[in-house]
């Protein structure tokens, strides 16, 4: 599987989770399977193409508007969380470094 479709489906797996997600008064508006898979495409992304780093950076906080920094390192604690970093980690690791550059250098903008 080529690094676009790679990349699409995780960002499809991820966006229906946030679509998912609740928001509660006190709680995070992201849940942790997404918060996990949305950490583990830009630490790939991160490690990938570090010239964008500022760029995967502001999508990071995007993700996380709304949620007390209290409730993202709860997120980031769950089993939940962890799955869903390793379940896309690992379809990650078998994506060419070339076209993973170039799928990383167009989420960037």
């Amino acid at each position: 599987m080529n690094a676009s479709r790679i990349l699409c489906v995780c960002a499809a797996a991820v966006l229906s989770q946030l679509a998912a997600a609740e928001t509660h008064q006190g709680q995070s508006s992201i849940s942790a399977p997404a918060l996990g898979s949305v950490d583990a495409l830009l630490n790939f992304c991160l490690q990938i193409d570090p010239r964008d780093a500022a760029s995967f950076r502001a999508q990071r906080s995007l993700i996380e508007q709304g949620s007390s920094e209290d409730s993202i390192e709860h997120l980031r604690g769950s089993s939940a969380y962890r799955q869903s970093y390793d379940l896309v980690s690992d379809a990650l690791k078998g994506v060419a470094k070339s076209d993973a550059a170039q799928a990383c250098a167009a989420g960037a903008r």
